[in-house]
């Protein structure tokens, strides 16, 4: 039986509302001719882990496209972890030709962040503004990744840096 102290009880506790509240304050800020993009899943992968951590739907993502976001979402994690460490986001590992590759998941530490439901920058944006809040990246390192992809939905966006811990 699960103690409440072990490590897994508390890595929920703690990591999914900042997840949840990261997610939200993205959504908040998309352009209101998307209203169908307001959620997706969340993905959370330990590096050396095979199976999710975490696999979170979060918000309100469009009911017909539920699988599909779920099954991105654990893709892209996987992707990004079968590619070296030296690969920080799965924007930079995207194949747009093959038509199922995309960004939206990056390494923070020990662990690979995902998000499927949103445009592929405001789910990177999401998932960075998650590490940062958990401190899990420095905000020179979430600038870095950012920059790979030229995500303007995270570097232009100075509410994200005025509430980065909040």
């Amino acid at each position: 039986m699960r103690d409440a102290n072990d490590r897994d009880w508390n890595l929920h506790r703690n990591i999914l509302p900042v997840v949840i509240g990261a997610v939200r304050d993205v959504i908040v800020k998309l352009p209101t001719d998307e209203p169908e993009r307001s959620g997706g899943y969340f993905c959370l992968l330990e590096r050396d882990d095979l199976a999710p951590t975490a696999m979170v739907r979060v918000g309100n993502p469009a009911p017909a496209r539920l699988a599909e976001y779920l099954s991105r979402a654990g893709a892209k994690a996987h992707r990004l972890r079968g590619h070296s460490d030296q690969e920080p986001s799965s924007w930079v590992t995207r194949n747009l030709l093959l038509g199922r590759h995309y960004g939206g998941a990056i390494r923070a530490g020990e662990y690979i962040l995902s998000f499927s439901g949103l445009p592929e920058l405001a789910e990177e944006a999401a998932m960075l503004l998650a590490a940062w809040r958990l401190g899990w990246l420095t905000r020179d390192q979430a600038g870095v990744i950012a920059t790979l992809s030229n995500n303007r939905f995270f570097l232009d966006n100075t509410w994200l840096i005025a509430h980065a811990r909040t």
